[in-house]
């Protein structure tokens, strides 16, 4: 296997003039009857507000809501309407989550781009791959993308 640079970097190691913050709030809730799935839905489906959407993932003793994916937004401290809101759409769809308790809520800073940079380059003697700006979408892409960073690295 030849030996390379992958550069997987969140939005503070970036400085590339299309790589944009895009802020994603969660909700973290305890419920007695957690979804034991993992589901995601467009705001356009809701009739709200693009960038808005619904979805929960379970993590053993607690679920987390999402819902936002905000453009160019580098605020790190939670909105509590924001909040609510976030557990409503996710109730409307699946109504065990509407009596949860919150025990947090988190604000993070996510890499975008118009498309995802995901290519290899050279650098003098020296080969460097790029995966990174997903945004929102990391989650769900990381794995299709990490396979194709681990095709490109095994390219002698």
């Amino acid at each position: 296997m030849a030996d390379a640079l992958v550069i997987g970097a969140g939005v503070i190691g970036l400085t590339s003039a299309i790589c944009l913050a895009e802020s994603g709030m969660e909700v973290r809730i305890r419920t007695a009857a957690p979804p034991q799935e993992t589901t995601s839905r467009a705001a356009s489906a809701m009739e709200e507000p693009a960038p808005r959407w619904a979805g929960w993932f379970p993590h053993g003793d607690h679920v987390v809501l999402g819902g936002c994916a905000d453009e160019d937004d580098w605020r790190l401290e939670p909105d509590p309407v924001l909040a609510e809101e976030i557990v409503r759409r996710c109730a409307a769809i699946e109504p065990r989550l509407a009596e949860a308790r919150v025990i947090e809520h988190r604000v993070g800073l996510r890499p975008a781009r118009p498309d995802v940079r995901l290519e290899e380059v050279t650098l003098g003697p020296s080969r460097c791959v790029h995966n990174y700006g997903h945004g929102g979408t990391g989650v769900a892409l990381a794995w299709g993308c990490a396979r194709d960073v681990c095709s490109i690295v095994a390219r002698a």
